[in-house]
């Protein structure tokens, strides 16, 4: 049993062999996504933790997993370069400029560079190159290098005492902490690297302050930081879990559709194969049944008016009958060939009892 980040206490699966592919059934449920992610947010930094038997989709989950990244990194870049500049353009009123244009300038230049890491991935994903093995620590010491830099961006704000600039941190600070949860929330440890070290640091520098000032309006906001905190860990968990749910659903029926289609057209085969039998069938007994008939209606006029009459004539019943049933196994290649259609017509019933009385 494990813990997991995703809350109690879970089976552990190890990873599975890759010639143990096996399509998912009813027969054998499979165990939800959500229940196989790791549950640590240390655990796991280096590499994609297996949260699937199945090799395949072990592999199509991380190649999804790492693109929806990818697609955060770049919005968030764009969130960055067009904020921290406004940002900057207003803290300078209260703070040195140094502290207000420093901190700008180092999260511009990590976003760019983390620009371009999120190229490197989604080029490889495009071509179908595989990943490195490495590839979520890439991301994760990037996004714990953009948290300490908005960490030290607030404490200047928060230094200066001023209520209007340490507004202007804390906002800063949820509005952060409130984009990257929604655009990493998928690879929590990204959610951990970025926002432990702006709340909770933002919380301790608010602590530290309020010890050499009156009263406990810094530990309040500092306590509002930490439980903040927690809540938007708690609320990415949960986002997580679905979305996690909702990518191996999906993988899952694309592989059920590839199942289908393959039956699909392994039934098509054998019905046209089924065809083809009929036809050739029908018609290598067509010949020999025609032959009969001619030889028995030659025997019937030879043997009129004999004892072997009656006997003749219920043989050539009887070939005749079937006739009928290789026209009738004709008739049902041509039906599977969709090359013949029904009509209606008006059928004697007597001639029909009298040949069933005949058989």
């Amino acid at each position: 049993m494990r813990e997991g980040w995703m809350g109690g206490r879970l089976p552990y699966h190890p990873r599975a062999s890759a010639s143990c592919v096996a399509m998912p059934s009813a027969a054998s449920p499979q165990p939800t996504a959500a229940a196989r992610w790791p549950g640590r947010p240390w655990a796991h930094l280096r590499q994609f933790p297996i949260v699937s038997d199945d090799p395949i989709e072990q592999h199509k989950l991380e190649r999804q997993v790492a693109a929806l990244l990818m697609d955060g990194v770049r919005t968030s870049m764009r969130a960055t370069l067009l904020a921290v500049w406004l940002v900057a353009g207003l803290l300078v009123s209260f703070v040195d400029w140094l502290w207000a244009w420093g901190p700008a300038l180092a999260i511009s230049a990590l976003a760019i560079e983390r620009w371009f890491f999120q190229r490197r991935i989604s080029a490889r994903l495009a071509s179908g190159d595989s990943l490195q093995a490495t590839w979520p620590f890439s991301l994760l010491w990037r996004m714990a290098l953009m948290g300490v830099a908005f960490g030290t961006w607030t404490h200047g704000p928060i230094m200066s005492s001023d209520p209007l600039a340490m507004l202007y941190a804390l906002s800063l600070a949820v509005i952060v902490s409130a984009v990257v949860m929604t655009q990493y929330c998928l690879w929590q440890p990204a959610v951990w690297a970025i926002t432990a070290p702006l709340m909770l640091g933002l919380a301790a520098q608010l602590l530290w302050i309020g010890q050499r000032t009156p009263g406990f309006g810094h530990a309040v906001i500092a306590a509002y930081m930490v439980i903040l905190w927690w809540v938007l860990l708690r609320a990415t968990q949960r986002f997580s879990r679905a979305m996690l749910d909702d990518l191996v659903t999906r993988l899952r029926n694309e592989s059920l559709v590839a199942e289908l289609d393959q039956r699909r057209v392994q039934a098509e085969a054998a019905s046209h194969a089924k065809t083809r039998f009929l036809a050739a069938a029908s018609h290598d007994l067509r010949q020999p049944v025609h032959a009969m008939q001619l030889l028995g209606a030659a025997l019937g006029e030879q043997l009129a008016g004999t004892r072997q009459a009656p006997l003749m004539r219920q043989m050539n019943t009887g070939v005749a009958q079937f006739s009928e049933l290789v026209d009738e196994i004709m008739d049902l290649a041509h039906i599977d060939a969709q090359a013949i259609q029904a009509h209606l017509m008006p059928t004697p019933l007597r001639t029909m009892l009298a040949r069933a009385e005949a058989a």
